[in-house]
């Protein structure tokens, strides 16, 4: 997390999944500068933002909340989520999920901020940068014997 925020700028969030909410496990943002600040232990919804759509392609009870069979497909095959103004005003992210090897999202790793540096496109900017760390997350887990995971993508 914090070498994304240090790449990034951006804050930086973990979430875990919990019935049809997602909570903020751990939060780092950046030390100066606008923020987004999601502050540990906040639940928030699964049908918006980028943090609570990169659980679904994988839900294996079948999830869905509204999100379209064509968006659910496309965040799978790229591996990262991303939104613009849709859980909060003047707020754009990119989440992507760490999967263990059964295909079971176990966390989704986000970073969030302002739409005017993230743009309308913020997938293009940072969805490898995010994509990228939650495979380092994944490895490391794996390599601490934590619990045996795989990323997306």
């Amino acid at each position: 997390m914090l070498e994304i925020r240090s790449r990034t700028g951006e804050s930086v969030q973990l979430y875990v999944r919990e019935g049809d909410a997602r909570v903020c496990v751990a939060s780092v943002e950046p030390a100066a500068g606008l923020r987004v600040t999601v502050p540990t232990g906040s639940v928030l919804p699964l049908y918006l933002g980028s943090g609570g759509k990169a659980f679904l392609p994988w839900a294996d009870d079948g999830s869905r909340f509204g999100v379209s069979d064509e968006e659910l497909a496309m965040i799978r095959t790229r591996g990262w989520a991303e939104s613009v103004a849709e859980r909060e005003v003047g707020v754009a992210s990119v989440s992507s999920p760490i999967l263990d090897d059964t295909d079971k999202v176990r966390a989704v790793l986000a970073v969030s901020g302002p739409i005017d540096r993230f743009g309308n496109s913020p997938g293009s900017r940072y969805g490898e940068i995010v994509l990228a760390a939650a495979r380092d997350a994944a490895r490391l887990l794996r390599e601490v014997g934590i619990l045996s995971v795989t990323v997306s993508g």
